[in-house]
């Protein structure tokens, strides 16, 4: 599997078994994702997205999972922010195929 396109990251030793089934759970979060973005077609922050995750997903699976998604070409990360619940500003990522439809500037 090429490592930019990967969705699960092993960072503790697990089994083969426990491994396929969180591989398999990053990729339903990552098919999730990109479902409201295109159900939405509007700009999201990862806290956006937070808020409309029926599960208790913490922040930082998100924001891997969007990660993921913009490496993949699916979503792309747009110049503008707005400050997080943490006080800290956070970027709005849009469904790749609605970007042009709605005059957004993107980051590079």
């Amino acid at each position: 599997m090429n490592y930019k396109y990967k969705s699960y990251f092993n960072t503790t030793p697990i089994g083969q078994e426990i491994l396929n089934q969180c591989k398999a759970g990053s990729l339903k979060q990552e098919e999730a994702i990109e479902m409201f973005y295109k159900a939405t077609e509007k700009q999201l922050t990862p806290s956006d997205i937070l808020y409309l995750y029926p599960n208790n997903v913490p922040i930082t699976s998100i924001r891997r999972a969007i990660t993921q998604l913009t490496k993949k070409g699916i979503l792309t990360m747009c110049e503008s922010t707005k400050e997080s619940e943490w006080g800290r500003p956070e970027h709005f990522w849009i469904h790749s195929n609605f970007k042009s439809q709605h005059g957004i500037y993107l980051a590079e």
